[in-house]
Parts: C-alpha cells; sequence; structure tokens
C-alpha cells in the first residue's frame, strides 16, 4: 500500500493527532462505515474466485463495492466538508489533496463498474473501449472473464483501503473537532436514506453494530435507518486476507 503524503498532509496529522481527544461518538460511528466498506472489499475479491458463489450475488455486492463509497464520498463533500472549511478554513488546502487520493480510487471504481455479466450464464466481459484496448485477457470464457472481475476487485479492494488510510488520518481528527452532533446526525440521516437501493440493504451490517453499541451505551443512532442486510453471501468465512 503507497502511504506516502505530501508534507503538509503528515504535519496536519501529527499535529491533530497531538492533541487528539477521546474518540467522539462521531468519529466511532465513522470509523465504522468505513470498515464496513472495507469488509466489503475483501468479501469480493474472496467471492470472485469462489465457483459456488452465484454471479446474482457477484453482481450485487460489486454494486455495493462500487457505489457506496463514491456514496459516501459525495456525502461527505456535500455536507461535511463545507462545515469543516467555515469552522477552519485553513483545511481546504488539506482536504484538496485528500479529494486527489479518492480521485486514484475513483479510477479503479470506474473500472470495476464497467464489469458486468453478459449473458444467462453469468459469464464476465469488459464493456468499456478503454479496457478493451487494455491489452489484458478478455477471453468470453468463466476462467478469463472471472480473472478480469478479480484483478479489478483487487485494484479496488487496495485502492479502498489506501484511500481510507489517508481519510482517517486526515478526516477523522477534523470531524471530532470541527464538526457538532447535531451536524453529524444531519449527514448520517441524509447518508443513510439518500443511498443506492443496494447500499440501504448492505450497510444493514452497520445497523447491527449501531443497535450493539446502542444496547452498550444506551444512545441511538441514526444508522439504525438502514434496513437489514439481504442474504447475498452467507458464509462469513470469505472475510479474509488474499
Amino acid at each position: 500500500m503507497n502511504k506516502e503524503i505530501s508534507p503538509e498532509i503528515e504535519e496536519f496529522s501529527i499535529r491533530m493527532t497531538t492533541n487528539a481527544k477521546i474518540d467522539s461518538r462521531t468519529v466511532t460511528e465513522a470509523r465504522l462505515i468505513n470498515e464496513t466498506h472495507r469488509v466489503a472489499t475483501r468479501l469480493l475479491v474472496n467471492a470472485v474466485r469462489r465457483a459456488a458463489i452465484p454471479d446474482k450475488a457477484l453482481s450485487q455486492l460489486k454494486e455495493f463495492v462500487v457505489d457506496s463509497p463514491r456514496h459516501l464520498h459525495d456525502m461527505e463533500t456535500q455536507i461535511l466538508w463545507p462545515h469543516i472549511t467555515k469552522a477552519a478554513p485553513d483545511t481546504k488546502y488539506i482536504l484538496a489533496e485528500l479529494n486527489l487520493v479518492y480521485e486514484r480510487l475513483d479510477i479503479a471504481l470506474e473500472h470495476l463498474a464497467g464489469i458486468r455479466p453478459t449473458d444467462t450464464e453469468g459469464a464476465w466481459s469488459v464493456t468499456r473501449a478503454t479496457d478493451l484496448a487494455g491489452g489484458r485477457d478478455m477471453s468470453t470464457g468463466q476462467d478469463g472473464t472471472r480473472r478480469t472481475l478479480f484483478e479489478a476487485a483487487v485494484a479496488v479492494r487496495d485502492g479502498l483501503h489506501e484511500y481510507l488510510w489517508h481519510q482517517e488520518s486526515i478526516l477523522l481528527p477534523m470531524l471530532r473537532d470541527f464538526i457538532t452532533p447535531s451536524q453529524w446526525q444531519e449527514f448520517i440521516y441524509r447518508f443513510a436514506t439518500s443511498a443506492p437501493p443496494i447500499g440501504r440493504h448492505l450497510m444493514g451490517i452497520t445497523q447491527w453494530a449501531s443497535h450493539t453499541r446502542e444496547s452498550e451505551t444506551g444512545r441511538g443512532s441514526d444508522l439504525r435507518r438502514l434496513p437489514s442486510p439481504p442474504d447475498l453471501i452467507e458464509s462469513t468465512d470469505l472475510d479474509h486476507s488474499t
């Protein structure tokens, strides 16, 4: 994983970490959302290598892996970032650097989004002309097309983990120090209610964790507005490192 960062980001991260308080509820819930996305990318990488996993399940999981991080980033930039830059104007330069890291991830997400099953057998092919010219194995057989999907899923997994490493170093301290509880609740409500349909289902993982935390603390969360996830891939043993 490439964790090279600009001197400005490194200085900001050190300063904010030095001044850190105990993690707020806002930071805890933000980490929970991030971890949901990490788990989903690992699930996809491992699921695509298993012939027993139905193609429909792969399609649904792939859709979540592409759409939900994009939706989260859009909501963060539209709702949270303006609050942060208003409270601390100099943060706009650091957030601009973070956005450049996200743009690298979005290239991988776009590539993964272009891989779709093309027949009733669930064969996978690359539909974008830029990918067809890439000199990769684009055979129409199950092995070749699943290989293409696997390679794209690995790129997204690695890119997402790299982005979230930067994001948590930069954005989480800002959330803790510059976002009020009411602003965070507004963000969670809008994030949950505007999520793509597949995201509203699979982010039910977050609902479960939020319910567990409520039982421990006596406090609820708007994360629970998200409905329960469907049984897309029942086996949790898919979630392991590669």
